[in-house]
């Protein structure tokens, strides 16, 4: 899954946006079925190169909606 995922620093939209858009897209798209357990904010910033309060910020807005 976190293949799937990747940021561009320079874009103007902020990280934690363009992260949780892209979950969203995955999902609604059917690449990521609904019960599928996102890794770990740990792994995903690890993988994205962020900072893990980017990814549960992402997390958080995604929880929200």
């Amino acid at each position: 899954m976190l293949e799937l995922l990747n940021v561009n620093p320079s874009s103007g939209d902020p990280i934690y946006r363009q992260l949780s858009e892209q979950i969203i897209h995955l999902i609604v798209g059917g690449q990521l079925p609904e019960e599928t357990v996102l890794p770990s904010v740990r792994q995903m910033a690890e993988h994205l190169a962020v900072n893990p309060m980017t990814v549960s910020r992402a997390v958080q807005q995604l929880v929200e909606q």
